[in-house]
């Protein structure tokens, strides 16, 4: 609920401390009262309209109180004070007579003052700054060439499921839909048994358990149900850096990219990335159990595999034979 007439001016609600139940007996007083109430919390008060009943239809007593920063900058004053105090607060009060002549009485706030202090930050606002903290204290732990495609970094609670989380996250369940994952990735394993007896061969109860029990989100095994199970093409960045397409569907111009990042050598975070970012290599094992109608994928992202290899080319060994002296 803030607003920024400049950098130093923020609205902020202070409606408890203008509420008030008292009487006064004149105009005067409700002055002295609401100034009084707005020096304790550095706001300004001043007059914005005084009435008094005259017989006029529709005149009555009345008293209209504002921010001392109401009304709109002018930089034809920018070399005054007062003009640069301006940023169209909106806040007013309004007090007038009771009707059963006990006194004069505040009868409504209008809005609320402006202060030269911070308003609390909205929930976005934190979700935002989190993910820029996070992403300072992650970034470097990722290849250096990608840093230019990461537009931010989550995090996700360090309990044995960061995996699963993250995916969660992704997925849109937030990061408590973990154990829904972990069930639908069990589901994924027991409805291609087939396929994951040739893949993982004599750890495929290691992986079965692992869904089941409370275990780390172990790659290359989760990487391939992921991208399965949600037909999703799953990157992760750190060690190892690797793409999963999915293995039995052909290529979706509509598909969506999920990454994930392993950081502290025990911890995975979703990261977002920016549109089209370069693409690590499959695995040896994706190419050689994946169907026919798979190879699409990789046909038709073949560009961004190779901009990665591009970015980040393979060290070629040493030839010949280097001593030190």
């Amino acid at each position: 609920m803030a607003y920024l007439g400049d950098t130093s001016q923020m609205l902020v609600d202070t409606t408890d401390v203008f509420t008030t139940h008292q009487k006064f007996a004149t105009p005067d007083d409700v002055v002295k009262w609401a100034r009084d109430v707005g020096d304790a919390n550095k706001v300004g008060i001043i007059i914005t309209r005084s009435d008094k009943k005259n017989g006029i239809r529709g005149r009555n007593d009345k008293l209209i109180l504002g921010c001392d920063k109401g009304g709109k900058y002018d930089s034809s004053e920018s070399s005054t004070t007062s003009a640069s105090k301006k940023c169209n607060c909106p806040f007013k009060i309004r007090a007038a007579p009771s009707t059963d002549g006990s006194g004069w009485k505040v009868q409504k706030e209008l809005s609320q003052p402006s202060q030269k202090q911070q308003s609390q930050p909205s929930q976005k606002q934190l979700s935002q700054m989190s993910k820029k903290l996070t992403s300072q204290k992650y970034l470097g732990q990722f290849p250096d060439h990608m840093h230019p495609h990461i537009v931010d970094i989550a995090d996700v609670l360090e309990d044995g499921n960061c995996g699963f989380r993250a995916v969660a996250s992704l997925l849109g369940y937030t990061e408590e839909g973990w154990s829904i994952v972990r069930r639908e990735l069990d589901e994924e394993l027991r409805n291609n048994n087939n396929l994951y007896e040739k893949l993982f061969r004599q750890d495929l109860q290691v992986v079965r358990d692992s869904l089941v029990a409370t275990r780390w989100f172990t790659i290359p095994a989760m990487g391939y149900l992921v991208a399965n199970r949600y037909n999703v093409v799953l990157v992760t960045l750190g060690k190892p850096s690797k793409t999963f397409f999915p293995m039995m569907t052909s290529y979706s111009s509509s598909a969506r990219f999920f990454c994930i990042g392993f950081v502290n050598g025990n911890h995975w975070v979703p990261v977002n990335m920016s549109k089209g970012f370069p693409l690590p290599e499959v695995t040896a094992d994706w190419k050689k159990f994946c169907s026919h109608e798979a190879k699409s994928w990789m046909s038709n992202l073949n560009g961004r595999l190779q901009y990665w290899n591009l970015l980040n080319p393979p060290v070629k060994p040493l030839s010949g034979v280097m001593s030190v002296e």
